[in-house]
């Protein structure tokens, strides 16, 4: 450090001691981040899905036919999928559950899912939320965006695009998690 440490109060010590200890810390997060790059690399798969625990996604579609496809395609990502048909029944298992991953469609079958967005932020405001819209509604997917969800994806969904969200998703949190422990040490 530049200052003079004879003449640095003690709480300014102990502040830049835990700013290099921060650093040190993200290094290390950083480190593990080239090492699962890595492994992505060499094994062709999502090192952040090869979790022990599956993860908990909420489905909300009022399409069911639309919602059994969207749920097939996230339990081969290695996710534990619920699928609601409203915003009701969503709302409900937001409150009795916790979920990482909550996907809401932007046409909820007379419900507007844009709107809904801010429901699901206030419920569940650790978990990402993001919307599925057509391929002609990039203005739904801004407002969207806007409202408190963290991404969108177009419909139809690809599963190669699907699974590398989920896997960035949840690699994000993984880190936000560890971050906040070590903050909380």
């Amino acid at each position: 450090h530049v200052l003079n440490e004879d003449i640095m109060p003690e709480f300014i010590k102990e502040l830049l001691q835990m700013v290099d200890e921060f650093l040190e810390h993200m290094a290390a997060l950083e480190a593990e981040n080239q090492d699962l790059r890595a492994q992505l690399k060499d094994s062709g798969s999502e090192p952040a899905l090869q979790a022990v625990e599956a993860v908990p996604v909420l489905v909300v579609d009022a399409n069911e036919e639309r919602a059994a496809t969207l749920g097939s395609m996230l339990q081969r990502s290695h996710c534990e999928t619920t699928v609601e048909k409203d915003s009701a029944g969503a709302l409900k298992r937001l409150a009795a559950e916790t979920f990482s991953l909550v996907f809401v469609e932007s046409d909820l079958g007379g419900e507007d899912g844009i709107a809904f967005i801010q429901q699901v932020k206030e419920a569940a405001p650790d978990a990402d939320c993001l919307i599925l819209v057509g391929f002609t509604s990039a203005d739904k997917a801004v407002q969207a965006l806007r409202l408190g969800a963290t991404d969108f994806l177009i419909r139809p969904v690809q599963e190669d695009d699907l699974r590398a969200r989920v896997g960035e998703l949840v690699q994000k949190q993984r880190i936000q998690r560890r971050s906040k422990k070590y903050l909380a040490d």
